[in-house]
């Protein structure tokens, strides 16, 4: 992957090069006055300071080679990666280009050196702080579904406990029959929705949730009675999931 970024970027120069648009420095104002990526803000303001355009043209070239050569050095590769993905970003932004700009960063995220992502994933764990989510053991519902919503937990933030084996000393059994309960290291106690709530805005691996729990409109007609409606009926949905793995198997 590290190589197909480099080859990439090396014949992308390359090419861009070989035009003379590109080598005037006028790549830019070309790319924005065309219908497809007409942007009429940006040329108002690139007519103005016409030295922008030859800055961002240039600017962009350089990246692409510095990049093919520059990206290696454990000194320089923070920097060459910061600006590739601030150009992928641009691209995004003000071009649409956004499939191909989530690609690109995706394939730039193969230079991230793991000791990186441990130390970042070491702060962000800090900072969201411990969370222990207390769900029903007996319910194979319950079980199946704190399972896969643990499957999104890459940085293991959350710790589960089943309350049926492992009494709580904080919340009651009376009233973790009803919904499940999420402790923070403070002693609040959240329960069901608002615990999933808490917890989608903290882990990584849940933000493709936080629509459902956030946007206003869809968190109150959908999450919350969504989330009502499975906590009173566990029972025959564990019974159902129960009858479908016996089928499957």
């Amino acid at each position: 992957m590290q190589i197909q970024m480099v080859v990439l970027f090396f014949y992308s120069s390359i090419s861009k090069m070989a035009g003379d648009d590109w080598r005037n420095g006028d790549a830019v104002w070309t790319v924005f006055t065309t219908d497809e990526h007409y942007h009429p803000f940006l040329l108002s303001v690139f007519a103005s300071q016409y030295w922008l355009v030859n800055f961002a043209t240039y600017g962009t070239v350089f990246i692409e080679i510095a990049y093919c050569f520059l990206i290696w050095q454990r000194s320089t590769r923070p920097y060459l990666l910061a600006a590739a993905l601030f150009l992928h970003a641009q691209f995004a932004v003000l071009m649409g280009l956004f499939y191909f700009s989530i690609v690109m960063m995706m394939g730039h995220m193969s230079f991230v050196e793991p000791e990186w992502l441990a130390r970042l994933g070491a702060w962000w764990k800090r900072k969201a702080g411990d969370m222990e989510m207390i769900y029903d053991g007996r319910c194979g519902f319950c079980v199946r579904s704190m399972a896969w919503f643990l499957a999104f937990d890459g940085l293991a933030q959350i710790s589960v406990r089943d309350f049926r084996a492992y009494p709580s000393p904080i919340v009651a059994d009376a009233q973790l029959e009803k919904a499940l309960y999420l402790v923070l290291p403070d002693g609040r106690a959240l329960p069901g929705f608002e615990a999933y709530r808490y917890v989608v805005l903290r882990v990584p691996g849940l933000w493709w949730l936080v629509p459902l729990f956030y946007l206003p409109g869809l968190s109150r007609l959908v999450g919350r009675p969504l989330y009502d409606w499975i906590a009173a009926n566990r029972s025959s949905l564990s019974s159902l999931t129960n009858r479908l793995s016996k089928a499957q198997r």
